[in-house]
């Protein structure tokens, strides 16, 4: 019985120590993808298959942009959290969002 358990023990002692060379490594790394990542942060990054005023063809269009006003932003956005739970009016929790940050995003600088 207890040789038993002596070779039991051997060999999980060996397994352990096998198992990182068993793993081995990552040969090449995992690409991109724009859906995890979040892709281009502004058009004026964006990739080869984006080109402004053309359209899928390559023929020219009108941007869709042309003429449109910046959009008003106030300087914070109070923003109720809804945790879940029902709650008296006026007893929910607030987030206050700097407007002065959202500005780009909501206004962003034309191309060139």
């Amino acid at each position: 019985m207890q040789q038993t358990q002596y070779y039991f023990k051997a060999l999980f002692i060996s397994l352990l120590l096998a198992a990182p060379a068993v793993a081995g490594t990552i040969a090449h790394p995992t690409p991109r993808d724009p859906l995890l990542d979040g892709g281009d942060t502004t058009a004026c990054a964006a990739g080869v298959d984006y080109a402004a005023g053309a359209d899928a063809t390559g023929h020219p269009v009108v941007p869709a942009d042309v003429g449109a006003v910046p959009v008003p932003v106030p300087d914070a956005i109070a923003m109720p959290l809804n945790t879940g739970r029902r709650r008296q009016a006026g007893d929910s929790p607030y987030v206050v969002l700097d407007g002065r940050k959202l500005e780009p995003l909501l206004n962003p600088k034309p191309c060139k």
